[in-house]
């Protein structure tokens, strides 16, 4: 089934809407002047307007003039003589619909005459909307005006906004806002570490102070100007956004200092573009990213700083061990600064992974072939800097007991598999050796049985198991305990002749 699209052409008008456009139009009638705004302690910018409306007014009972005049002279003529022209008949056209940043307006149209001030002129009595019929007249004259609600004020060519005006559109915030002096802000902007949004309203010296977590999905200096109309809104405002690092060092940071927003993000602030929090998020980002190289290695976390301070820095990641001595060696060798919101010690190695990762893991395992090939291996497989990390020292690890004990070929089972058992342990630990004791579980011969339930007890894993053993194996397993714990000791040539000892005990015959 196919979806109907919907249609913005003409329609008819419903009888409520045809009765209040009727009405705002009689009213425009009997006096034009509600449609300007009131100038104050200037001339009348609008004179001539009004001497051109009086003109059209002759004819307001005339509709074949009035027809003639909505096609003929300019643009606010022709569309307060298309408003004469419903009072007279009383009754609506046709209507076209308008779609006004996501509010569909209704207006009487004129295909003479532009669609936004035959909004402004038929909703004269919007605050919203009657602005927009005098849009291109502010910008030639460089005039600035300001729609209330209950008012409409034009200070010419001074940008001098009313306190009404200035009250009313602070009071419309949807954040809750404390006014000091002249300076409204929320409540976490005197906090240090709380990132905020300022806006320094320059004419009538007032500041918007608000916070990352205050701001809502709404752009405030839209809402400071959406009723203010002049040549360039923005030069009547400066914006910045602090981020208002808590400095964990003595010297400050020059974190804070970087309130100015890139250019491109403050010209898509003020056309509308982002909203607060968007505004403070890409803000930070860029605080990041362009620490200046005079201000030296600056380490931040979350809303703290650590100016250069490492430890600090490291201690409030809560690194591991071994991330602890990676993160140390990148710091150590980093010439720049990490400025991020949130991060682990995995994160931060993961930034720099791909051009420090194989020195990173030559100076924790202290050999570089080891290190290229797991650092290789790693990048094959994506594993994260920390399971390489781990990967890289437990290869080393083993090489390094590998290094310490005897090489053999054809080692008899019994000494085959006690060295199994001990090499396992060395390299990782009890878990990996009872793995290879429990390997072991059904083979039927008595003297590894032996040896086994021996290493058992050795790692004080036996209780429990002595139903897997005869009492003869349990017996020989505790004679040879002793052996199997000092084979669990032994490096080098010790090694050797503590394994020819325990399969000499074991009843073996056999030389290594």
């Amino acid at each position: 089934m196919k979806r109907r699209r919907r249609r913005r052409g003409p329609r008819i008008a419903t009888k409520a809407l045809e009765e209040a456009l009727v009405k705002r139009a009689k009213k425009l009638r009997d006096d034009p002047d509600f449609l300007f705004p009131e100038c104050q302690g200037h001339e009348d910018h609008f004179f001539k307007n009004k001497i051109k409306f009086e003109r059209v007014s002759r004819f307001k009972d005339n509709e074949k003039k009035l027809a003639a005049l909505t096609k003929w002279g300019d643009q606010l003529s022709r569309v307060f003589a298309t408003s004469l022209q419903m009072a007279l008949r009383e009754e609506v056209p046709r209507l076209m619909s308008i779609d006004l940043g996501g509010k569909d307006v209704s207006i009487v149209y004129n295909k003479k005459a532009r669609k936004e001030i035959l909004v402004g002129v038929q909703y004269f009595d919007d605050p919203d909307l009657r602005l927009l019929a005098f849009g291109r007249i502010a910008k030639l004259k460089r005039l600035h005006l300001y729609s209330m609600r209950d008012g409409f004020v034009c200070t010419g060519k001074e940008d001098k906004p009313p306190s009404k005006y200035v009250a009313e559109v602070l009071a419309a915030a949807k954040c809750s806002l404390t006014k000091k002096g002249e300076c409204h802000i929320c409540v976490h902007c005197e906090k240090e570490g709380v990132p905020y949004l300022k806006i320094t309203w320059i004419t009538p010296k007032v500041e918007v102070m608000l916070c990352q977590s205050c701001a809502k999905n709404e752009n405030t200096y839209i809402n400071l100007t959406k009723r203010f109309l002049s040549f360039d809104p923005k030069t009547s405002f400066r914006v910045e956004v602090y981020p208002n690092f808590k400095c964990e060092c003595e010297d400050g940071s020059a974190l804070n200092e970087m309130t100015i927003p890139p250019r491109e993000a403050l010209a898509r602030y003020l056309e509308g573009g982002m909203d607060d929090i968007e505004f403070i998020d890409e803000h930070m980002e860029h605080v990041s990213e362009n620490v200046p190289a005079s201000a030296g290695m600056i380490l931040a976390l979350g809303n703290k700083c650590y100016g250069d301070d490492t430890e600090a820095f490291l201690n409030a990641l809560n690194p591991s061990k071994i991330e602890r001595q990676a993160l140390e060696y990148l710091l150590e060798d980093l010439d720049e600064s990490i400025v991020v919101e949130s991060a682990t010690p995995n994160k931060i190695l993961m930034m720099y992974w791909d051009i420090y990762g194989v020195d990173i893991l030559e100076s924790i395992v202290g050999d570089p072939d080891i290190a290229e090939n797991v650092f290789e291996k790693g990048q094959w497989k994506k594993d994260t800097p920390a399971k390489v990390l781990k990967t890289a020292m437990s290869k080393a690890k083993k090489d390094q007991i590998e290094s310490a004990l005897p090489k053999y070929r054809d080692l008899p089972p019994v000494a085959a598999f006690a060295d199994r058992i001990v090499r396992a342990y060395k390299a990782k630990g009890k878990k990996s050796a009872l793995m290879e004791i429990n390997k072991a579980q059904s083979s039927p011969d008595t003297k590894i049985k032996s040896v086994r339930y021996a290493f058992l007890l050795a790692f004080s894993a036996a209780t429990g198991k002595e139903w897997q053993f005869s009492k003869e194996e349990t017996d020989f397993g505790v004679f040879l305990k002793d052996y199997s714990e000092k084979l669990m000791e032994a490096e080098g040539d010790d090694y050797h002749d503590s394994l020819q000892e325990l399969l000499k005990a074991s009843g073996s015959t056999q030389k290594i």
